[in-house]
């Protein structure tokens, strides 16, 4: 880890997450905030007036679409920035698309502030950090979505098939 503090800028949906936020990272030794506004359509501007930020805390309610855009933008205009992305359980449709977007992190808000301190030191090392239930939940997703391919046979599949199996039985 560097000797000097990584400096890190929240953008948030909620005021009182980023006072929380920013409470908690002041307990942390190699980090400061440096600032904190709301996400909103002069992100992008107030981004490109906070240089001096490495990691951005991005607070979304729900990512979706637009939100994925949103931050793949963010990413392009601001390529230097790490992206601490803090949310609800993503859309089962978006979630590996946000993980595969480039964010450096991904948490979701019940994690603790040791998950936070994780998250951000693992950044630092330039490791991607993914929150170990969103990690249980895209594999649980992975797995429900192979359950579902289940194959349904007709009654005339299932008894060529049984025919081909007894006769390969017969054989050995």
């Amino acid at each position: 880890m560097q000797d000097q503090k990584q400096k890190i800028s929240i953008a948030y949906t909620t005021r009182l997450v980023s006072d929380g936020l920013d409470a908690i990272i002041r307990q942390f030794d190699n980090f400061s905030v440096v600032s904190s506004s709301p996400v909103d359509k002069e992100l992008f501007k107030r981004m490109g007036e906070t240089p001096e930020a490495q990691i951005l805390i991005l607070q979304i309610n729900c990512p979706g679409r637009k939100d994925l855009d949103e931050i793949q933008k963010l990413m392009g205009s601001n390529p230097l920035v790490k992206i601490l992305l803090i949310s609800h359980l993503p859309r089962t449709n978006i979630g590996m698309e946000l993980i595969e977007s480039g964010i450096s992190g991904y948490l979701l808000k019940s994690c603790t502030k040791e998950d936070l301190l994780s998250a951000l030191n693992k950044i630092t090392e330039d490791k991607p950090y993914i929150c170990s239930d969103i990690t249980h939940n895209l594999f649980k997703r992975k797995k429900d979505e192979q359950d579902n391919l289940d194959i349904v046979l007709t009654d005339r599949e299932k008894e060529i098939l049984s025919l081909l199996v007894s006769s390969l039985y017969k054989k050995s």
